[in-house]
């Protein structure tokens, strides 16, 4: 049993994988060093820091966490550098979403792992107000002095009708 199983309790397991859906493509991303599935009607945006997947025709909402406009649902996978590659930024990435998103909750953990990452988990979670929260299910990992922060969100009403799809698309993000 990992460090997340003892803190977050027990994984779930279900689901199918990405792979054996039509619906979904794989996209691989060699320099940034990640690969991930995203369906195929979904708008995929690459950035220098990872990339925004949503769909063509979807909402726009305050994020809480930061104000501006995003996209729901929508997909998004930031990699930055760490300074100490010995630090479980995976840790200390969590610690500080407890404090920095306001009202931020777990609701589930998923997985105490993400594929080749040296440290990593998925959970769902949720954060801003208590009457209209953003809904998410994300994945933090590290693998070496790099870490990848991915996170498939919208509102309640959003993240429930597309939670398979969102779920899927998480769960098949890997490290190269």
């Amino acid at each position: 049993m990992g460090f997340f199983d003892k803190v977050f309790g027990g994984k779930t397991t279900g689901g199918s994988s990405p792979g054996d859906r039509g619906d979904v493509r794989a996209l691989e991303f060699r320099e940034k060093g990640f690969s991930i599935a995203a369906p195929q009607d979904w708008t995929v945006v690459e950035s220098t820091g990872g990339l925004e997947a949503h769909p063509k025709e979807g909402g726009r909402i305050a994020d809480p966490g930061s104000g501006r406009e995003i996209n729901s649902p929508r997909v998004t996978v930031t990699v930055s550098e760490i300074l100490d590659p010995r630090q479980n930024a995976v840790k200390e990435t969590l610690r500080a979403r407890s404090t920095e998103m306001a009202g931020h909750r777990m609701v589930k953990h998923i997985a105490g792992e993400v594929k080749n990452a040296d440290y990593g988990i998925v959970y769902e979670y949720q954060y801003g107000p208590g009457e209209a929260p953003v809904c998410a299910v994300g994945a933090v990992a590290q693998k070496k002095n790099k870490l990848y922060i991915v996170s498939a969100c919208g509102t309640v009403q959003d993240f429930d009708r597309n939670r398979g799809t969102l779920e899927a698309v998480v769960t098949s993000f890997k490290l190269l």
